[in-house]
């Protein structure tokens, strides 16, 4: 007879966050991780560690990552600016096209990256090697802000009633919600349309 799992659930805080994160992380070796935040930008989950670099590493390896996250604010538009100058200065501009770098660091190494206009919702759910789930949810994105700055709270759990449930949830996230912004676009595709509606930020991407 199978020993049963032993199913834990605990809350965290401030810097036990970010280890519970590092952890997760290190069980989903061999496995998926799915990440699904509305912000996320650079961070170090540690001393040695830059997440981007980490997760890069590991899905070289083992590990199949796919991400959900929100698009950036729009960034001002073109005839907003003076010149090449003002613009490339321009913080909105700046910071949607930061996101766009970033992202595309992902879609090199990610499995699958959606795009989710109205997504608030922070999820990272884990499957390790041999078929266990894990997820980290709460309020906090995958920022280095909400890891290091602010008060946030997370939740971690391996109950597979309640895992389940949260998978349920994510998967009417990705689909056709009219309500709620629509379907969650591939990455590809959402770049495109943005891009074609601020062309300015190719200037900003070029000249980074």
């Amino acid at each position: 007879m199978m020993k049963p799992t032993r199913v834990e659930t605990s809350a965290f805080t401030h810097e036990d966050i970010k280890r519970q994160f590092g952890r997760l992380i290190n069980w989903a070796k061999g496995g998926s991780l799915y990440i699904v935040t509305p912000f996320i930008n650079e961070l170090d989950i540690s001393k040695k560690r830059d997440l981007t670099a980490e997760l890069h590493r590991q899905a070289r390896k083992t590990m199949d990552i796919r991400l959900m996250v929100a698009p950036p604010k729009p960034p001002h538009p073109f005839n907003k600016h003076k010149d090449l100058n003002s613009l490339l200065k321009c913080g909105y501009c700046r910071k949607a096209a930061r996101k766009i770098r970033l992202l595309d660091k992902y879609w090199i190494f990610a499995v699958d990256l959606l795009v989710k206009e109205t997504l608030h919702g922070k999820v990272y759910l884990a499957l390790n090697a041999s078929g266990e789930f894990r997820c980290l949810t709460g309020s906090v994105n995958l920022t280095k802000q909400a890891f290091e700055q602010w008060c946030e709270l997370g939740i971690t759990t391996s109950d597979r009633q309640l895992v389940n449930q949260i998978r349920r949830i994510i998967t009417i996230w990705e689909g056709p919600d009219r309500k709620r912004g629509g379907r969650a676009l591939p990455y590809p595709i959402w770049k495109r349309d943005f891009l074609h509606n601020y062309p300015h930020l190719v200037t900003i991407l070029n000249n980074w």
